[in-house]
């Protein structure tokens, strides 16, 4: 997984700054047990820190902090590039040191620079680049944001989503995760009512807030680019999913559903296989669904031998997806590692050692059952693939479907009669609509009232972008609640903040 962290001492306040960033990097060390290394350049006065989980070349010339073969680039880089080899042969200029993507990437970097780069990677990341030829540092984060970015500013200086300029007196500072950036002896832990507002909305504090007003995340698709000479930030983006879902509108597929089946099939056949590219063992997560089954059939498509399967199961027949899994590993021959999740498991994780894995408030109950499979999966292999993002891409929760059927119905209702429509469905109390939903089993809702006063949002909108974000949030109003924290204190020791749950 890897981990980095660091930071701009523009005022070179920071006492001892070496101590600092091996306490940052302290803070990741559950990203990299592998090693631990840090650099600080006087010249500009950044200092970068890494923890590294070595998965390709695993000698000292893959280790990080990395400069290019020229000196004039800096990187800690955490991901995978996994076009490194097509990378190596386009921009290798003389001998490599080792074969880490990272070298890779940096000789991608020297040859087209930054942010022209990007577009040449093809893979999961998240880096900082110090160029010190033009003193500029820059913060990247893949398409998708699979890796996390944060960064923020010293002395509780609050930060805009946008561009920004660093005070003087300030430092920048960044990291994977919101604890290494905590460790920072400058740095406030005040809590941003806005993000503790969207997360009792979405379930999840999401980019660019974070669950402190001093820090923000860098959004999926965005760069960074800090001039040191200027103090001047300034945040764009560098790849669009919505730009590719037009282009997508405007060239579709031609094919029959023969050869979109077989062009989807070979897609993710050469994805998966990109991915099983490491010099450790590669694992996968299998839930028994398709997702997760689908990856599984790839990976042993392109193996040598029984890939490890491993799964978490329960003693509540409803949840337990073992029976599935246990037969999508039989049928494709994958050698299957069953977890058994008890009450007193979840009792145990509950506390510290759940809340100790995540960076800031975080609803997903799969984060109890994805700990306690991870834990077991390490102790066997350092690499797992997973089923995650598959309904992203192929549309596999319902909203996606419902929204644009919805936006068809709401077109046909005249503006004026939505108001009547939506205070009619919010009249129902919602406890007694959920009641007669679970005493009727007839009824194809068992969540009536849940689903009543979402739908009481829902047709006061116009747009299929705002009826489908209406449907994701697992709140109707979080108003209240984010309102009675403010009798709270807002700030809180750094103790109890590190043992907040959070999905960074």
């Amino acid at each position: 997984m890897c981990g980095f962290a660091g930071f701009v001492d523009f005022a070179g306040t920071t006492a001892a700054p070496d101590e600092v960033l091996s306490a940052m990097a302290r803070a990741l060390a559950h990203r990299g047990p592998d090693d631990q290394r840090t650099t600080f350049d006087a010249a500009t006065r950044t200092g970068l820190a890494f923890r590294r989980l070595s998965i390709l070349d695993l000698s000292s010339a893959g280790a990080q902090p990395m400069r290019s073969a020229d000196g004039r680039y800096e990187i800690v880089f955490n991901g995978e590039i996994y076009n490194h080899a097509d990378l190596r042969a386009r921009f290798g200029v003389g001998a490599f040191r080792g074969h880490s993507d990272t070298e890779a990437m940096l000789a991608a970097i020297a040859a087209v620079g930054m942010p022209a780069a990007l577009a040449e990677f093809r893979g999961m990341f998240a880096f900082t680049l110090l160029d010190h030829s033009t003193r500029t540092l820059w913060l990247a984060r893949d398409r998708f944001g699979v890796k996390p970015c944060r960064y923020a500013l010293s002395g509780g200086h609050a930060l805009a989503d946008g561009g920004f300029t660093v005070p003087a007196g300030a430092s920048l500072v960044f990291a994977s995760e919101l604890g290494a950036i905590r460790a920072h002896p400058e740095v406030s832990t005040t809590i941003d009512r806005r993000a503790l507002h969207a997360y009792l909305t979405l379930g999840c504090v999401p980019a660019p807030m974070s669950i402190h007003r001093e820090a923000r995340t860098l959004a999926p698709g965005h760069l960074l680019r800090l001039d040191l000479t200027t103090r001047e930030a300034r945040i764009e983006r560098w790849w669009s999913a919505a730009t590719l879902a037009e282009r997508g509108a405007r060239e579709p597929f031609t094919g029959d559903d023969a050869q979109a089946i077989e062009a989807v099939d070979r897609a993710i056949s050469e994805s998966v296989r990109l991915r099983m590219v490491a010099d450790v063992p590669v694992g996968a997560f299998l839930s028994g669904g398709v997702d997760s089954s689908v990856v599984l059939a790839a990976m042993q498509e392109h193996a040598t031998q029984p890939v490890l399967a491993f799964t978490v199961g329960t003693d509540d027949a409803d949840f337990d997806e073992t029976p599935h899994a246990a037969l999508v590993a039989r049928h494709l021959g994958a050698e299957h590692v069953v977890l058994r999740a008890t009450d007193a498991d979840a009792a145990r994780f509950a506390g510290s050692s759940l809340a100790s894995a995540w960076d800031e408030p975080f609803a997903d109950s799969s984060q109890l059952p994805t700990l306690l499979v991870a834990r077991e999966a390490a102790s066997r292999v350092k690499v797992v693939l997973s089923g995650d993002g598959g309904d992203e891409i192929f549309g596999g929760y319902y909203r996606y479907g419902h929204a644009p059927a919805l936006a068809a119905r709401l077109r046909r209702i005249p503006r004026a009669l939505r108001p009547l429509i939506a205070a009619l469905l919010r009249s129902v109390p919602r406890s007694a609509a959920n009641a007669i939903g679970r005493a009727i089993p007839a009824l194809p809702f068992d969540r009536a009232g849940d689903r009543a006063h979402k739908l009481s949002r829902v047709v006061r909108l116009d747009t299929l972008g705002a009826i489908h974000a209406a449907l994701a949030r697992v709140s109707d109003d979080a108003t209240g609640l984010s309102q009675a924290s403010a009798r709270t204190p807002t700030r809180f020791p750094r103790p109890i903040l590190r043992s907040t749950p959070s999905c960074a």
